[in-house]
């Protein structure tokens, strides 16, 4: 992902993304991983910030989904904990870094930079 893919980096989550023409019509239109490095935290802390990143795509991949399905785009994404997550407004900004990153993103693809 890191040779021919993107990289948009936010305060707290670090997002990669490839896209490339969906050639198989049975694949998803958009792949998606979350990681956690284990100098994080704990194994509970880690499972609970996974979690967390997966509630905020899944409130926010579907304008994403949508655009990639409409012009036959397959993306692959994976999001990265970057930071510190101890605090309440970092828990906020875990959900505002995921959703920016797809709405750029989906921006990009649509003016047919991604």
């Amino acid at each position: 992902m890191h040779d021919v893919g993107s990289r948009l980096r936010g305060r707290f989550v670090n997002c990669m993304y490839r896209v490339y023409p969906r050639g198989d019509a049975q694949r998803a239109a958009v792949c998606v991983g979350f990681a956690v490095g284990k100098k994080i935290a704990t194994p509970v802390r880690r499972n609970a910030l996974r979690r967390r990143m997966k509630e905020a795509y899944r409130r926010s991949k579907l304008p994403l989904t949508k655009a990639a399905n409409r012009l036959g785009l397959a993306i692959d994404l994976v999001f990265a904990v970057s930071g510190n997550l101890s605090s309440t407004p970092a828990k906020m900004n875990l959900a505002s870094d995921i959703s920016s990153f797809l709405d750029t993103i989906e921006r990009q693809i649509a003016e047919g930079v991604g």
